[in-house]
């Protein structure tokens, strides 16, 4: 979504998590003020939080900095496997790691044309 920000991302992965800003606050030893500037994009994190942040919620720092739609985290350790938003792995085979990177290099509407052509195939099958 192009109106997309840190703030929104963070906000959204927070409350699909069920958390409230002092739970999330208590997790990274921050003040809820702290969080409430992050989800109003009144302020940001230092990178190192920022990695802390993507790894808690299983997404790619990219996606929280708003370079990529795909949430998903990409971890070459021992072969592929991909982790999805709820933390759980997915092993690819290396065509499919392949396949998977090309699609994240294309631009964002391309990919928003090959997302709606899945969902309406996916429609199809049932």
């Amino acid at each position: 979504m192009k109106n997309d920000t840190f703030g929104k991302r963070f906000r959204a992965l927070r409350t699909q998590k069920g958390l409230t800003q002092e739970k999330i606050a208590d997790i990274f030893y921050l003040n809820t003020s702290s969080i409430s500037k992050y989800e109003k994009d009144k302020s940001m994190p230092e990178i190192a939080l920022l990695i802390q942040i993507a790894d808690f919620f299983g997404v790619s720092v990219d996606y929280l900095l708003c370079r990529t739609t795909c949430p998903l985290l990409l971890r070459p350790d021992n072969g592929a496997s991909l982790i999805d938003g709820n933390g759980s792995p997915h092993l690819l085979d290396p065509q499919a790691f392949e396949t998977l990177l090309s699609y994240l290099r294309l631009p964002e509407d391309v990919q928003m044309e090959i997302s709606d052509f899945i969902s309406f195939k996916e429609k199809q099958r049932h």
